[in-house]
């Protein structure tokens, strides 16, 4: 027993001490590899190690297919006990494969089918892939890393997997957990650039992407994301947040995508976007998709909008028919002032795909607060020849509503459009025109409007100044590199419009005239000139007055007018032989300047004035320097030589301050002076008008001679109104206020019987609403006077005016006369209404007897009866018409006045009374009898009498002019 124990115990030593010689030698290692390389075409350059201590093979060559440069695996050989192949290291360094190798293993494949009895455990897994490429595709470097590998060799594998790659399609880090057929999955990608935009799309970045997935050997659930996706067109699109998550069969093949959401930015538009898809067996044909959109559209994208448009979009369909819904949420913004409401927009369709043939039907439906708009649209298309698509819509606008625009009075404007194969047809009708658009080739184009006879009042609110009634015309024209229009307009039957114009090269220009004016312009290279003439202002007032309600100029005269308008701004030149008002002209008007920043420029401002209201200038005027005017606030000053006109705009009043020195002024029956002055006159907004300032005239000469002193009270003139309901505004009482001084140091007044000199000083002030005031004085008056035939010196004689309303100044008049060797002195005193005469003389004598003097040269103490009598009677008369006006009111007539007529030495007398305010009646007293007189208005400026005589029984018609 014992022998068979130790030999037990030696046989078993023996074999441990063969095992281990085994496996600890590198001679079996070496056989071993050298009968594998006799059976497998592997070759190695250095063989190291041990199976105990684990073998390294360096540079191993399969093929030249397979090449490994570190090659270390350590097995553990005890485990093939129990049917498992154990390893605990495995490092594959530096591998290099060739494409090769995949065809000979799929070919292996097909043909071997082996089933190992044996279980694969491996401990530690480490392979590294350098510089392997397949066709455009290149691997840098790959590191694989894996712990705890199972596998039976045929139905399962088991094991925790880190890998990182660089290529040059993207750079790969991942981790994947192996449990037998289920497995996750979780890796990062990032994308090369220069791979996408040669292989994808140019000029598109993107941020990593992240994918999950967990499944088995049928089926796949996978989620990917990504923060950012930049593609850069004429304006950055961005694809934000986006995720994606599905499920895919690897029996049936299907993929369904059941949630697809990024949010997209592209300038002003920011769309969240939600997606399923579906793809069956792998067919691309049996895609089928359902996409939402909702998009905001900032309302920067147009500065009238009043808030963000926000549109609602849906896709579905398949490869062969989409349908999209399109819907904008109601909005507002402003167009030329007017709020536009958008109550709804829908665009609905359907697209058809065969093959490649695309069939497109779309509805297009607004509603707004102007307007309807249906249309219908179809689009067909050959993928293969898109050049040759066809288009057609049909659009018809309602309920017009817009602005003046009456609502539904334009009823329905219907346009067709059609465009094939390069030919375009557009068709326009409605009631008010039609308009037709052709081109057979795009390239010339065919215009042609047809303006019917309308009367623009029907559906549009015209200004009430504008009275056109009837409006037609034609436009027609062409385009062709250059563009030809001829066009025909006219108004109420009358006024006739033409117009032409034409492009050529890089040069626009045209024309517009009638029979009044004509203007010329052309435009090149952002310059354009204008070339206008009126030629006779009154004329073109006439054909304005057909179509516009305007207060009449009564202008006359022709215009030319040239302007040119370029970046740098505008200069132009108006030109006029004569421009005439009424009676008043202006002549030689010749103007040139220009307008830049809001500043108007002059060079040139001449013009001539021979005689304005009467008023005797011969002056021509000549801007002595060039000078600006600002629209802004209105600032300019323009000296001609002895006038200087400065304008400009204090807080909102406008100012105009006219300067002259020694300006010669005439007015024919009136006088004539020197003019220096300082005068500024203010416009407020309401149009109220402040005149301040002085006057001083030198050689003042005045040789008016009034009919009576005050115009009411001329028994010549009737004021009177067309209305009496209408109470006529009075423009100098209300709307002028005066604070003015007047000099004149040297006035000379003389009409046929007064011969005077003075000077005065005098102040105008009137306040808004409020009659004039004047203070100062006309002083050291001197001349002569003549009534009834007597010379009266005139010396040291003063008026004081006080600002009394009405004026009523004081009186300090001294006068003498001498009459056969009597000197004889009148002072009247007092004021002009309450005058006081004092007389004296030398030698002394009465009142009575000084007054006789004056009146008939000689005294009241006669002895003669007759001559006395008639003496009092002519001084009765004379002292009766200097005091009628008051004896009238105490007796309560309009008219009192006594007439001594010479050849029949008769006192006529002549008594009148109103009867209305454009009538009255005279009884006049003469010497061959009494006459009635019937005074009426006739006009403006003629009045009729109509006289009976008592003796001839006969009835006089008598014209005669007011004044």
């Amino acid at each position: 027993m014992r022998i068979l124990k130790i030999l037990f115990i030696s046989i078993i030593s023996l074999f441990l001490i063969a095992f281990l010689y085994l496996i600890n030698s590198t001679f079996v290692v070496n056989k071993i590899f050298e009968y594998v390389s006799k059976e497998v075409p592997i070759k190695y350059s250095k063989l190291e190690g041990t199976l105990y201590s684990g073998i390294s093979i360096k540079d191993l060559n399969y093929e030249d297919s397979l090449i490994i440069k570190d090659f270390y695996i350590k097995p553990e050989l005890l485990s093939l006990l129990v049917q498992e192949i154990y390893i605990k290291d495995l490092k594959i360094d530096g591998i290099t494969l060739d494409n090769k190798l995949f065809e000979t293993s799929q070919n292996q494949d097909e043909n071997n089918s082996i089933n190992l009895p044996f279980k694969l455990i491996i401990k530690n897994l480490e392979a590294s892939i350098y510089n392997y490429s397949y066709e455009d595709y290149k691997i840098e470097e790959l590191f694989l890393k894996s712990k705890n590998i199972t596998s039976d060799l045929n139905s399962y594998l088991s094991g925790d997997f880190e890998i990182k790659a660089k290529s040059n399609i993207a750079n790969l880090t991942a981790t994947i957990n192996l449990d037998k057929n289920n497995y996750s999955l979780k890796s990062n990608i990032d994308f090369n650039k220069e791979f996408i935009d040669k292989n994808i799309i140019e000029n598109l970045t993107t941020t990593s992407f992240n994918l999950e997935a967990n499944g088995n050997l049928e089926k796949i659930n996978f989620q990917i994301n990504t923060d950012n996706l930049n593609l850069k067109l004429n304006k950055p699109l961005n694809l934000k947040n986006i995720q994606a998550s599905g499920i895919y069969d690897f029996e049936t093949f299907n993929l369904d995508i059941n949630s697809l959401n990024a949010i997209l930015d592209y300038d002003f538009i920011n769309s969240n976007i939600n997606a399923t898809m579906s793809l069956k067996n792998n067919d691309i044909n049996s895609l089928t998709f359902s996409s939402n959109l909702d998009s905001l559209i900032k309302k920067d994208i147009y500065k009238d909008l009043q808030k963000d448009l926000i549109v609602k979009s849906q896709l579905s369909g398949n490869l062969k028919e989409i349908n999209f819904t399109n819907s904008l949420e109601t909005t507002d913004f402003k167009l030329l002032d007017e709020t536009i409401k958008i109550e709804s927009l829908n665009l609905d369709g359907t697209s058809k795909i065969d093959n490649n043939n695309i069939n497109i039907l779309a509805d297009l439906n607004l509603k707004s607060n102007i307007l309807k708009q249906k249309s219908k649209i179809e689009l067909k298309l050959n993928s293969s020849k898109l050049e040759e698509f066809l288009i057609k819509a049909k659009t018809t606008i309602s309920e017009i509503s817009y602005k003046n625009i009456k609502p539904n009075s334009i009823g329905n404007v219907n346009i067709d459009t059609t465009y094939s194969k390069k030919q375009l047809n557009l068709n326009l009708q409605s009631k008010l025109a039609n308009l037709t658009v052709s081109s057979k080739n795009l390239k010339k184009y065919l215009f042609d409007l047809d303006i019917k006879q309308i009367n623009p009042n029907e559906f549009y609110k015209l200004d009430e100044k504008i009275k056109i009634s009837n409006l037609k015309g034609k436009i027609s024209g062409d385009y062709e590199n250059e563009l030809n229009l001829k066009g025909n307009l006219v108004l109420n039957n009358s006024f006739n419009i033409n117009t032409n114009f034409k492009t050529q090269k890089d040069q626009f220009e045209g024309n517009i005239f009638s029979k009044t004016f004509k203007t010329d312009f052309s435009i090149k290279d952002e310059k354009t000139s204008i070339k206008a003439q009126i030629k006779e202002l009154k004329n073109f007032e006439n054909e304005l007055q057909k179509i516009l309600d305007f207060p009449r100029l009564n202008l006359a005269g022709l215009v030319d007018l040239k302007a040119q308008i370029d970046n740098l701004g505008v200069s132009f030149e108006l030109n006029s032989p004569k421009i005439s008002f009424e009676k008043e002209s202006i002549q030689k008007i010749d103007i040139k300047g220009n307008y830049k920043n809001n500043l108007i420029g002059f060079n040139t401002l001449d013009f001539y004035i021979s005689n304005i209201y009467g008023i005797n200038l011969d002056k021509n005027f000549a801007l002595k320097n060039e000078t600006t005017l600002s629209i802004d606030n209105f600032y300019g000053s323009f000296d001609f030589d002895n006038i200087l006109i400065s304008t400009s705009k204090g807080n909102e009043d406008f100012n105009i301050k006219v300067d002259t020195k020694d300006l010669f002024l005439s007015y024919d029956n009136y006088g004539k002076a020197n003019l220096t002055s300082n005068i500024l006159v203010s416009i407020n907004p309401s149009n109220k008008v402040t005149i301040n300032g002085d006057i001083r005239t030198n050689k003042l000469f005045v040789n008016y001679e009034t009919p009576t002193i005050s115009i009411s009270r001329d028994k010549d003139i009737i004021i009177i109104h067309k209305n009496k309901n209408k109470k006529e505004k009075d423009i100098f009482f209300e709307d002028i206020a005066l604070q003015l001084s007047i000099f004149a140091d040297n006035l000379t007044y003389k009409i046929k019987n007064i011969d005077l000199k003075a000077s005065s000083v005098l102040a105008l002030k009137k306040e808004f609403n409020e009659d004039l005031k004047t203070f100062g004085s006309i002083q050291d008056a001197k001349g002569t006077f003549s009534e009834l035939g007597k010379t009266y010196t005139i010396k040291d004689s003063n008026i004081y005016f006080r600002g009394l309303e009405p004026i009523d100044p004081l009186l300090d008049i001294h006068a003498t006369n001498t009459i056969n060797d009597i000197d004889i002195t009148i002072i009247i005193s007092g004021s002009l209404n309450e005058p006081r005469i004092n007389l004296s003389s030398t030698p002394v004598m009465s009142q009575k007897d000084i007054l006789s003097y004056l009146i008939f040269g000689t005294s009241f103490s006669s002895d003669s009866q007759t001559n006395t009598q008639s003496r009092q009677s002519q001084a009765s008369l004379f002292l009766l018409n200097e005091l009628s006006k008051d004896y009238a009111k105490e007796l309560g007539i309009d008219i009192l006045y006594f007439q001594y007529v010479p050849t029949t030495q008769y006192i006529e007398t002549y008594v009148g009374k109103n009867i209305s305010k454009k009538s009255k009646i005279v009884l006049k007293n003469k010497s061959t009898g009494g006459e009635l007189i019937l005074m009426r208005e006739l006009t403006k400026l003629w009045n009729i009498e109509v006289g009976f005589e008592e003796d001839t029984q006969s009835i006089d018609l008598i014209y005669k002019k007011r004044y």
